[in-house]
């Protein structure tokens, strides 16, 4: 519960629109059983049912674009035009195979690359990172599955530099990942005595 410390010695009300939890034909499900010890540990005045459309704040943080404005053909499009980088992909000989596509239902155009038989658009530089930012806050994947994430939708010049080094950037998968482990030595376990083994070799 994120919210833990927010609860903790107060009285509330909750607010859902989820069904109750069901019992199963054995009895009580686990569900049932983890949310009454979860109610019983706090000062829960009621539970009351409220229709989704009702719980505006929830609701909105459930849309991605509610929170991030996303990146619209027409906006990455009018950006590939003004890209000093792009015009000197198409100018020399890279890795790149950057081809002008119709995006399918629209009458954009946008530059794509078709080395790996999929088009995946072009992005410019200055954004970048609003297109990292919004794939990686998704699911807060490591620094190689942020790599591939986007390594299927989109291209650029060393993206998998910019992949790791936003990902790192990141302050809540710092605050989540353990990066300090501590490691008790065999010998000096309380649980293996010295005694309580031998080792022998032929």
């Amino acid at each position: 519960m994120y919210f833990r410390h927010m609860l903790e010695a107060r009285n509330f009300t909750v607010l859902t629109d989820h069904k109750p939890s069901p019992s199963t034909r054995r009895g009580t499900s686990v569900r049932l059983a983890n949310s009454t010890i979860w109610t019983s540990s706090h000062n829960l005045q009621q539970i009351r049912h409220i229709s989704g459309q009702e719980i505006v704040v929830a609701d909105a943080l459930f849309q991605v674009e509610a929170i991030t404005a996303p990146v619209t053909h027409d906006v990455l499009a009018a950006a590939q035009e003004a890209d000093e980088e792009q015009r000197k992909i198409l100018a020399g000989n890279t890795a790149l195979q950057l081809v002008k596509i119709l995006i399918p239902s629209t009458s954009v155009e946008l530059y794509c690359d078709t080395s790996s038989g999929k088009p995946r658009p072009y992005v410019p530089s200055h954004l970048r990172l609003h297109i990292l930012n919004s794939l990686h806050s998704l699911s807060h994947p490591t620094l190689r599955a942020s790599a591939k994430l986007v390594s299927q939708l989109f291209v650029w010049s060393a993206f998998k530099k910019d992949c790791r080094t936003c990902a790192r950037a990141c302050k809540a998968c710092q605050r989540s990942n353990v990066s300090r482990h501590n490691v008790t030595q065999l010998a000096n376990s309380p649980l293996i005595s010295p005694t309580s083994y031998t080792i022998t070799s032929n």
